[in-house]
């Protein structure tokens, strides 16, 4: 709210206040209304003709909320198609109640006037007439005498005029009556009340008030000698002028003193040709000075500087003048420095009332422009849409707009623009558009930041483009262009005009190759391009700072510097260019120099936003779209709905998410540094899981900035598990893109990290002769089979290794095998998971690498170099493995993955049972819990375990192994029950359910073997009660029906274990179990339970007690479950826990244990797999 302040003039004189009053009246300028649209102006007995007004009629113009003013004179309040006082409002009112009879009036002289005329032809009979004249008589002077009559109509001229001739005039005066009756309560709203006396302020109905604070000229009239004398029901003064009248302003007239209080406290003031040196008036702003001096300690004083006094002279003010304005937290705005041109007063005013005009001028047309449309239209194609419209409006609204590049920023979601979508697609598709409803769509297509292929069909748009082609407005063409390309751009088909060279053509190029991961390209545009714009240029160095990833303070000197609005199109291209720099803060932790920049940006966003209400915040934008995108959707049943969007569909979270891609995009908000601020990594996802097969470019580029690995899986597992064939076919492409990325320099580590965790999901679903050949460009010079131990992200290996083993490349994997085997002593962890997945792809090696492999047999010196040989035995004579075997230091052996498989060779060959066992009797990892005990107090560390059931059924365990994995029993069981009644056992979050599970299925299969079988009775009861302690569980039931997945999978774990010890069947009922867990679809364990149960039912060990006990089936069921997933005309969407090629894989190899049965699925029988892997 914005108020003005007016100046007095009229200084004090000693004398009576009679005396002093009519001083000041015989001195004050009155001006008169010659009721023509001219004014003279009185001054005593001289009189000044057509006396220029407009400045005082602009400012009335500009319907600020409230005018304050110390004059006394009429200069404000003489308009009276402007203004309208409290004598004036009641006459109106009580005119108002009257309107009836008005109307009543009107029918009356209508009806006698019908009759006169009728009655020259319709009656012969003299003494009918006569009769008739009598009553004709008596309904005239019922007319004539009413007192709306007699107010609007003048008889002193009228007694030579007919009857008829005065009935003529008299309806013409009242309905002219009417008609201004109508038109003051239209414009009333908008017309000032002039408030003279504190009884006025409450009348309340007034929009807009001129507060006459001392006074107001008394109406004096020669004819009247006695006019009414006083100033807000005091009798004795009718000017504020006198000291006296100064002391006992505050008793005589507290309303206007607690108006004016309240008002300066929480409003803002514009003062204008007032010196602020009234008593009255220091003494409000000291006031206020005292409040606000006590809120600034506790708040930035920023918010309280909305005061502002209007330097109208061509100089600076005086130094005592600026320091009480300043004091009083009062801004000083020159002028003469605003508009240097303008050589006087009354210029520069003009000049400054027509900025502050513009801007209202835009708020005040568009406010109710999409309400104004009134629609007739019909579902019909033969029946013309009618639409009833203000062209003059919109003419105005679309010169406002159409050079304006942020006026897309406007209310999220109108209910009356939504209202015309609805109606103008009916006229659109009748072919039925002209200019206005055409300029007016595109405002509407351009502020609801929707593409035009979502609002419209392929035809639709053709129509529109043909349309715009016909009409020869430039800017109509303009705009509408500027539109087809932003919805181009969106759909990656955009193509640059090389002769175009505006900054926004630029944007759209570095934009784009954004979109398509081309970050070389897009470095070499940014560096080329030279902006016209300060907006600009500050989105081209944040851009620059996203892909260089590190900048010193002094490259960012020119944005952060608080440039002048002037350098920008308006306040909303200025606040965004403000708002953006502060996403700079990652670069400058801790830099005062940037934290003091900022707090200074900060400020002076919060000033402009006080300033000028009507900008809108991007924060408050993207909260409001965010809402939408983030409502709960109605409950659907299972089955997918589709996933096609178009305007009017009622799925307004994808709309809502389409809404926040547009606008990013847009403004040029496309890296992270620019929208983190505003977009959250939950909306983030949102808005991607929405609409990624509309416009799955931009949607991965955007989520590609978002560096949380949990959140990266969950955008690749979109993309690779979509049965999308928009997806499906851009895949490919996008999957090569993402790898030429991971070559670039200007692409941080960690954003390089992000996209090999989209290529290792990627490449399950894109067949290899698409991206073998960017692969190995990759590997080769990226070293990918090189992995520096102190390096941070791990993805990029995990990658290269599903890679190799994906591409099913013998000769690419052979030359991965030959460079770890020439490595020798050098070979690594990492290079051992490498070599794992290049021999998927081969049956066998060189003779030069079978001697590279006996090289490293004769010096083996670490424990990578012994995971390679037991990786690499299936290539080698066994009789040479064999022989390594026997004579390598046993000491390299510790590792428990490393006895566990040499009791896989000792089941295979006998002579190493010994081995085993021995390396089982010395290990420490046998059931090492991490649970220790020393000076009384417990401990937990972390620790590995042996698969003692594994090995248990490799290698029998017994001897002096089995004795001491009893006394381990003892001794771990021992330990977790101090564990589990230490005061610290909720800090450890740890479960040890599984190795005490395991632990009492060893004493189950060793019974036998222990003399004091009590003592071994009493273990087993004990390891079940610690069971029940730890994991909350009575059985593997309890786990399996759990919630959490981590659960779930724990009991599939024992009960693969437990298989091995009691036989599959004793585990019917949990076989059932996770049987409805796969076919419900509903668990967080569903990826374990559907591998588990595909395996269990196609081993051959195992095939017997399914077939028993008719799990075929409960198969069958399973397979027609998971049928929407994979195969129709319209296949679900994936949202399951579990990856889908995996789900896929265990499916087929259901459907082949169906087969033996003659049960197999015939729509799974002819299912051509989607994915390509080979799962390590």
């Amino acid at each position: 709210m914005v108020t003005w302040v007016l100046p007095v003039s009229i200084s004090e004189e000693r004398a009576t206040h009679e005396a002093i009053d009519v001083y000041i009246e015989q001195r004050t300028p009155v001006l008169i209304d010659n009721g023509n649209g001219t004014y003279d102006m009185k001054l005593g007995n001289a009189m000044v003709k057509n006396v220029d007004v407009s400045l005082h009629r602009t400012l009335l113009g500009m319907k600020v909320k409230n005018i304050y003013t110390f004059n006394y004179d009429n200069a404000l309040d003489v308009y009276r198609d402007l203004t309208y006082t409290s004598e004036r409002s009641r006459e109106i009112k009580q005119s108002n109640s009257n309107i009836k009879q008005i109307n009543e009036l009107l029918a009356q002289v209508a009806s006698l006037k019908t009759d006169l005329e009728a009655s020259k032809d319709k009656f012969s009979d003299e003494n009918k007439i006569t009769d008739l004249r009598e009553d004709w008589d008596a309904q005239y002077e019922q007319i004539v005498s009413n007192p709306v009559t007699q107010s609007v109509y003048n008889f002193q001229y009228s007694k030579e005029k007919k009857k008829r001739v005065i009935l003529d005039e008299v309806a013409n005066a009242i309905s002219l009556y009417k008609q201004q009756l109508v038109e003051w309560n239209t414009y009333k709203h908008d017309a000032y009340f002039v408030v003279k006396k504190s009884g006025d302020i409450t009348i309340g109905d007034a929009r807009r008030n001129i507060f006459k604070l001392h006074g107001s000229l008394r109406k004096i009239d020669n004819t009247d000698e006695h006019v009414d004398y006083g100033f807000d029901y005091d009798n004795h003064t009718q000017y504020i002028i006198a000291q006296e009248d100064y002391d006992s302003y505050n008793l005589k007239h507290e309303a206007f003193v607690d108006l004016m209080r309240i008002s300066l406290l929480k409003d803002a003031y514009c003062i204008i040709g007032f010196s602020c040196d009234d008593p009255n008036f220091l003494l409000w702003i000291n006031w206020v000075k005292d409040i606000v001096d006590r809120e600034a300690i506790a708040y930035k004083e920023e918010r309280f500087w909305n005061k502002y006094f209007i330097n109208v002279d061509n100089k600076e003010l005086d130094p005592d003048k600026k320091l009480l304005l300043y004091n009083h937290y009062i801004r000083i705005v020159d002028l003469y420095k605003v508009y240097p041109t303008a050589c006087t007063r009354k210029e520069r005013l003009f000049a400054f009332f027509d900025d502050i005009n513009k801007k209202q001028a835009v708020k005040s047309i568009t406010n109710d422009f999409w309400e104004h449309f009134n629609f007739n239209t019909s579902n019909s194609l033969q029946q013309k849409n009618r639409i009833v419209y203000d062209k003059e409006k919109i003419d105005k609204v679309w010169k406002l707009t159409k050079d304006n590049p942020f006026s897309f920023l406007a209310k999220p979601f109108d209910y009356y623009r939504s209202y015309f979508w609805e109606r103008i697609r009916k006229v659109i598709k009748a072919r039925q558009l002209d200019e206005s409803i055409c300029k007016s769509f595109l405002l509407a297509v351009n502020q609801d930041n929707l593409p035009l292929d979502i609002i419209l069909d392929d035809e639709e748009v053709a129509y529109i483009s043909d349309f715009v082609s016909s009409i020869d407005d430039i800017s109509l063409k303009k705009c509408y262009k500027l539109l087809i390309e932003e919805g181009k751009v969106l759909n990656n088909t955009w193509i640059a005009d090389k002769s175009d060279k505006t900054d926004q053509s630029v944007l759209n190029q570095v934009t784009q190759c954004l979109f398509n991961f081309d970050f070389e390209k897009c470095d070499n545009l940014i560096n080329g391009w030279i902006p016209q714009s300060q907006y600009f240029m500050t989105v081209r160095f944040m851009i620059l700072a996203s892909l260089r990833r590190k900048i010193m303070v002094e490259e960012s000197e020119n944005i952060l510097t608080i440039h002048k609005s002037q350098e920008y199109s308006n306040d909303q291209e200025y606040l965004l260019a403000l708002e953006l720099p502060l996403g700079l803060y990652e670069y400058f932790w801790g830099d005062k120099i940037f934290f003091a920049k900022s707090e200074a940006i900060q400020a002076k966003i919060e000033d402009l936003v006080s300033k000028n209400k009507d900008i809108i915040r991007i924060s408050d934008y993207f909260s409001r779209l965010q809402k939408e995108v983030r409502k709960e959707e109605k409950v659907k049943p299972l089955g997918r709905s589709g996933r096609t969007i178009t305007f009017g569909s009622s799925d307004s979270v994808a709309l809502g998410a389409i809404r926040i891609l547009q606008v990013l995009t847009k403004m040029g908000f496309i890296t992270r540094n620019m929208f983190e601020r505003w977009v959250s990594n939950e909306s983030l996802f949102l808005i991607v899981e929405r609409i990624y097969a509309l416009y799955p470019y931009p949607c991965l580029y955007f989520a590609s900035q978002c560096t949380n690995k949990d959140f990266s899986k969950r955008v690749a597992q979109l993309y690779c598990f979509s049965s999308s064939e928009k997806i499906q076919n851009v895949l490919p492409d996008i999957l090569v893109k993402i790898l030429k990325a991971c070559h670039s320099e200007n692409l941080s580590e960690e954003r390089k990290n992000v996209l090999y965790i989209y290529a290792t999901s990627f490449i399950k679903r894109v067949h290899p002769r698409y991206w073998k050949k960017e692969f190995k460009t990759l590997y080769r010079k990226q070293n990918l089979g090189i992995r520096n131990e102190r390096e941070f992200y791990e993805t990029k290996n995990t990658f290269a290794q599903q890679a190799v083993a994906y591409m099913d490349d013998a000769s690419f994997s052979l030359e991965i095998i030959d460079s770890i085997l020439e490595k020798g002593a050098d070979i690594s962890h990492n290079d051992n998971a490498l070599l794992i997945a290049a021999t998927k792809n081969i049956r066998k090696i060189s003779k030069e690498q079978i001697q590279k492999v006996y090289s490293i047999m004769g010096n083996t010196m670490n424990v990578p170099q012994v995971f390679v040989l037991f990786n690499m035995r299936s290539f080698l004579p066994s009789r040479k493995f064999y022989d390594w075997l026997e004579h390598v230091d046993k000491k390299l052996l510790k590792s428990p993955s490393l006895i566990l498989a040499v009791s896989q060779v000792a089941r295979k060959c006998k002579r190493f049972e010994n081995l085993a066992l021995s390396l089982l009797e010395g290990s420490d990892y046998l059931w090492s819990t991490g649970i220790n005990e020393q000076d009384e107090h417990i401990f937990v560390s972390g620790t590995q375990s042996i698969n003692v059931d594994s090995f248990d059924t490799n290698v029998h365990i017994l001897g002096d192994a089995e004795s001491k994995s009893f006394n381990t029993i003892k001794n771990e069981l021992s330990l977790l029950d101090k564990a589990l009644h230490s005061q610290f056992h909720n800090d450890w979050f740890q479960d040890w359910s599984t190795e005490v599970y395991s632990m009492k299925l060893f004493l189950v299969r060793h019974y036998k073997s222990f003399a004091d079988s009590n003592e071994v009775d009493e273990l087993i009861e004990k390891c079940e009660r610690l069971y029940l302690r730890i994991s909350g569980q009575n059985s593997l039931q309890e786990k399996l029906i759990y919630q959490e997945s981590y659960k779930v999978e724990e009991g599939i774990t024992e009960l693969m274990k437990g298989v091995r010890t009691y036989g599959i069947n004793h585990f019917l009922l949990e076989y059932e179990i996770i049987a409805n867990l796969i076919i419900q679809h509903n668990t967080e364990a569903l990826d374990m339970c559907v591998r588990h149960f595909s395996w269990a039912v196609s081993y051959k060990k195992y095939q017997k007690f399914f077939a028993s006990h008719n799990f075929q089936q409960t198969v069958l069921l399973i397979l027609r479950v998971y049928k929407p997933f994979f195969m129709g005309s319209d296949i679900e969407e994936w949202n399951l826990n579990a990856d889908k090629n995996v789900v896929e894989d265990c499916m087929i190899k259901m459907n082949s244990w169906l087969k033996e049965f003659g049960l197999a699925d015939s729509n799974w029988e002819k299912y051509k797999p989607v994915f390509y892997y080979k799962e390590l």
